[in-house]
């Protein structure tokens, strides 16, 4: 029946499928369709493309023009115009699946067990997301540039590049779509100093150390970074001090509004859904990060380096003992399942149980760690014999 349907409606009928997926599928099911499809392909691919992302569209447009031009639309409501060819959606199908990637780092960081967010919720990250893509994209290179540079010569406090188009940027925004961009940036900006804390191969003994790299990582755009933390071997750490810079790549002056804790910015995204807004199973407490069976074992970097984890737990004399304290720390700089293990027998010295489904807030966790991580070494050095 479809064969004796005019191509008009055809095309019509193509302009509302909801995914690509789903136009693929179409599209092969017989020659008048693909015949109707190939009539006006641009804008059916355009129109498809609007349904699978609904309110990101706009930032998806602007990203993969960007990308694929060079030109830099300064107003989403101006895409309108941008028509997507095949090219278009080969680019921005590669770029679904690397903005998805750091959606689920979002979920795992800021609720528990990596819970499910709602759709609304998804496009609010996802689309912050894409901004900051194309904030990197288009400012990132000269930033970075600038950071290497100026900071060995001067302590002069003077703003990076393009200081005032970077402002604009943020501020054409709302003031929820600027917190929402500032939450990935800071979530973004958390997962690079943590992965670096973690990975010791990077010689970092301090925080301080990290949040230099750091700073300079973040202007790199997200498939950079995917990479970066995939092999190791690609980064060469630049080393700068970001105590000497005033500003942070993303310009953005805020004050949260009244009534949202420290995680205000993924709070204001997450709701209830929020890691923050459980209790703890010990204090009863709300307020904090919450420990949980899940997350434990993206623990590694989350106190700084394995020398400052080390430093920071263990009894002062077991500390200062190296025959005790060295082998301590080069076991979580070899295998983060250390943080794990840790986490799981501390809350077995305190007669917690086996950890199951409980939920232990940051400051119950920092106590359990500062009164039991010595004996638990302790206890695993006996039974490894070492």
């Amino acid at each position: 029946m479809h064969n004796q349907l005019p191509h008009d409606i055809v095309y019509r009928i193509l302009t509302h499928i909801p995914t690509f997926s789903t136009l693929d599928a179409a599209v092969r099911v017989s020659k008048h369709i693909h015949t109707a499809f190939a009539l006006h392909p641009r804008s059916i691919l355009t129109a498809v493309c609007q349904n699978e992302n609904r309110d990101c569209w706009p930032a998806v447009a602007r990203l993969v023009h960007y990308k694929l031009t060079g030109e830099f639309i300064a107003d989403e409501t101006q895409v309108n115009s941008i028509l997507f060819d095949h090219e278009a959606v080969t680019t921005y199908c590669k770029y679904n699946g690397i903005i998805y990637g750091f959606v689920y780092l979002f979920r795992r960081r800021y609720t528990v067990d990596c819970a499910p967010l709602t759709l609304e919720q998804v496009d609010v990250v996802y689309r912050a997301l894409c901004r900051l893509w194309l904030y990197q994209a288009r400012f990132g290179k000269a930033w970075s540039q600038w950071l290497i540079e100026s900071l060995p010569k001067s302590k002069q406090r003077t703003p990076g590049p393009l200081f005032e188009e970077r402002k604009a940027f943020v501020k054409a925004f709302s003031m929820f779509e600027m917190l929402s961009l500032a939450a990935v940036y800071r979530f973004l900006d958390h997962e690079l100093r943590q992965w670096l804390c973690a990975h010791d191969e990077f010689g970092f003994d301090t925080t301080d150390e990290v949040s230099g790299v750091s700073l300079e990582l973040i202007a790199h755009e997200l498939p950079e970074l995917c990479q970066i933390m995939d092999y190791l071997n690609e980064l060469s750490p630049v080393y700068v001090q970001s105590r000497k810079v005033n500003e942070d790549f993303l310009v953005y002056e805020l004050e949260l509004p009244d009534g949202l804790s420290k995680f205000g910015l993924e709070a204001l995204i997450l709701g209830c859904k929020h890691v923050s807004s459980n209790q703890c199973n010990l204090c009863h407490a709300t307020g904090w990060h919450m420990w949980s069976c899940t997350n434990i074992a993206h623990a590694a970097g989350y106190w700084g380096s394995a020398f400052e984890f080390a430093e920071m737990f263990m009894a002062e004399d077991a500390w200062f003992d190296e025959k005790f304290s060295n082998p301590f720390v080069l076991a979580l700089q070899e295998h983060s399942y250390w943080y794990r293990n840790l986490f799981e027998d501390v809350l077995k010295f305190a007669g917690l149980g086996p950890w199951k489904d409980q939920l232990v807030c940051d400051p119950c966790m920092r106590g359990l760690l500062i009164n039991h991580t010595t004996e638990c070494w302790m206890e695993k050095m006996a039974q490894l014999d070492w």
